[in-house]
């Protein structure tokens, strides 16, 4: 049975370590920041009248790769866990997104809105204002992205806008 309008938030995995001279770590030692690792996940946000079976449907047929990745509701950061959510900000197109919507509609289901984001789990003991500049300098981009310290409420820009 179709529930009523709600939103959603998936995680994808595994997520990607980056431990190259240009990754985040690295990028963050250039400030001086003390982080040991950082973990990237995808973040699709979804708002529709979806069941519990659709959202299971939905992320195995559309947004996962069955071979080598997996998918979970998102919840909230563990106790001590450093996370960092970042999104396109509203105006600023999300193609992703939007072909996730109309492949959606295609199969079916009531997709409304889509967006993807970024999920980074860190690891370090980082004061406020470290964590501030570590998310307004190294894993974002200002210009088209917002970050939140946990989790990022989805920028749909609109509950009835089509695909294109």
């Amino acid at each position: 049975m179709v529930g009523s309008l709600r939103d959603v938030a998936i995680i994808v995995g595994p997520g990607s370590l980056d431990g190259g001279e240009n990754g985040p770590v690295a990028r963050a030692r250039l400030f001086e920041l003390p982080v040991k690792r950082i973990e990237e996940f995808r973040v699709v946000h979804l708002r529709g009248s979806l069941s519990d079976e659709q959202v299971n449907g939905l992320a195995t047929a559309l947004v996962v790769d069955p071979v080598g990745q997996w998918w979970s509701l998102a919840e909230r950061a563990e106790q001590g866990q450093l996370v960092i959510e970042t999104g396109l900000r509203p105006g600023v197109t999300d193609r992703e997104g939007a072909e996730l919507v109309r492949s959606a509609v295609e199969l079916g289901l009531p997709v409304e809105a889509a967006t993807i984001g970024r999920r980074f789990v860190i690891e370090g003991e980082l004061n406020d204002a470290e964590v501030e500049t570590l998310a307004r300098r190294v894993l974002h981009n200002e210009v088209i992205e917002r970050w939140s310290v946990g989790s990022l409420a989805a920028a749909f820009t609109s509950t009835d806008t089509e695909a294109p």
